[in-house]
């Protein structure tokens, strides 16, 4: 977010997320997540107008807030927390 670049952002969430499903090693829930990222991608891309595409940064740094939470208690083996 620092090069205000929020399509790498929005790459970089969808990474985060692939990651984590993947270590569920469920891969029903893989591809399902699969499909429901490639549908937004194509409500993003398919939008017109740039304040709908376009989500404020504020809504981006809580979510690598909430990211960063979610690395944290993995790393210290708290599921509950993780969840």
């Amino acid at each position: 977010m620092s090069s205000n670049d929020r399509i790498a952002a929005s790459r970089a969430n969808i990474e985060f997320h692939r990651l984590l499903y993947s270590y569920s090693r469920n891969t029903f829930l893989q591809k399902t997540t699969d499909s429901l990222w490639l549908s937004f991608r194509i409500s993003f891309l398919s939008a017109r107008n740039e304040d709908v595409t376009m989500v404020d940064k504020s809504w981006y740094e809580a979510r690598n807030n909430e990211h960063l939470q979610v690395i944290h208690a993995i790393r210290d083996k708290d599921a509950e927390k993780a969840i």
